[in-house]
């Protein structure tokens, strides 16, 4: 989103106003976009709905446990504003379920005793909770496995002729499973040795399946020769 995106969503306020709306506006935005990687600007979103009086609930489900320090996503620096909400999936790369939502007191409030979803839910297994507990630690004192993760991600979008892959894995995969297929993809030195580790599909160009014990885990797309 640039910053005539900005202008259209703060006269899009207006105009509704303007035309006789009601209430407070939602802005609702991913912070990172998984299919492109596109970054929504979430220090301008945050002035943006200061401004128009409005909410702002940013969705970090791709960014948590993978970007901003300790893992916390990339909201991390306007979490604790009123009327921002952020919401963390504990699944991807935390590894774990369920979510965290992060919101003021009041909003916390109206949510335990209002929100139906919530209310008539079954409560997390005490196990779960520990689970999450130990993968917000994992995260919040190991840089180092996020480190690993962003070098194999500059490593596979290098444009130096040597690797060129186009990695779509499948949807069901956390961030620590899509880090291995990018381990194996980094593993394969010359067209070669990455058709043994993938499974060719010829009528699909140069197309490539990885799977697992049957499992298809990722679909490859070879844009480059070696």
């Amino acid at each position: 989103m640039g910053k005539i995106s900005e202008l259209k969503l703060g006269y899009a306020i207006t105009a509704w106003r303007a035309s006789g709306g009601v209430g407070r506006p939602w802005i609702a935005v991913e912070s990172l976009y998984s299919m492109d990687g596109d970054r929504a600007p979430l220090s301008e979103l945050a002035a943006l709905a200061a401004r128009h009086d409005a909410m702002l609930m940013v969705d970090e489900a791709h960014a948590t446990g993978v970007w901003g320090q300790g893992g916390r996503g990339l909201a991390a620096d306007i979490e604790g504003q009123g009327n921002v909400i952020s919401l963390h999936t504990c699944g991807k790369a935390l590894g774990v379920s369920g979510a965290l939502v992060l919101c003021a007191k009041d909003v916390r409030d109206y949510l335990v005793n209002r929100c139906r979803p919530f209310i008539y839910a079954t409560a997390p297994s005490p196990l779960m909770a520990a689970g999450v507990r130990a993968a917000l630690a994992l995260s919040a004192t190991q840089p180092q496995r996020r480190e690993r993760l962003h070098a194999m991600i500059a490593r596979v979008s290098e444009d130096d002729g040597t690797i060129a892959i186009d990695i779509r894995t499948t949807e069901s995969l956390t961030e620590v499973e899509r880090a291995t297929v990018i381990d194996v993809c980094i593993a394969a030195h010359d067209e070669e040795e990455f058709r043994r580790l993938f499974t060719y599909i010829p009528s699909g160009g140069r197309h490539f399946l990885l799977t697992e014990n049957g499992v298809l885990v990722a679909h490859a797309v070879v844009t480059k020769r070696w």
